[in-house]
């Protein structure tokens, strides 16, 4: 004979939301995972990635960062990015 658990509506709403959250963060990771692997970067993923503002990663550009438009989208190379990173850092 099957057993049957009724759970309140508000449980059920908690668990709903919680998995959600989880759903979420679990995306965005594996967003963020991907744009590790990836060679070129638009500049969300640069920021994202690097953990620095817009206007920063503007200033970076403006400072000697290469780019490579195409059809207007720029995107950023990881390997120029760390070497201007490199270049760039206090002493």
């Amino acid at each position: 004979m099957p057993l049957t658990l009724e759970l309140p509506d508000k449980f059920y709403k908690e668990l709903q939301d919680s998995m959600k959250a989880c759903y979420i963060h679990a995306v965005e990771e594996a967003r963020r995972d991907v744009a590790i692997t990836k060679d070129y970067l638009t500049i969300q993923e640069a920021t994202k990635l690097y953990g620095v503002s817009r206007n920063t990663f503007t200033k970076w550009t403006g400072l000697g960062l290469p780019f490579y438009k195409v059809e207007g989208k720029r995107f950023y190379s990881r390997k120029e990015i760390n070497n201007f990173i490199k270049e760039h850092q206090s002493k």
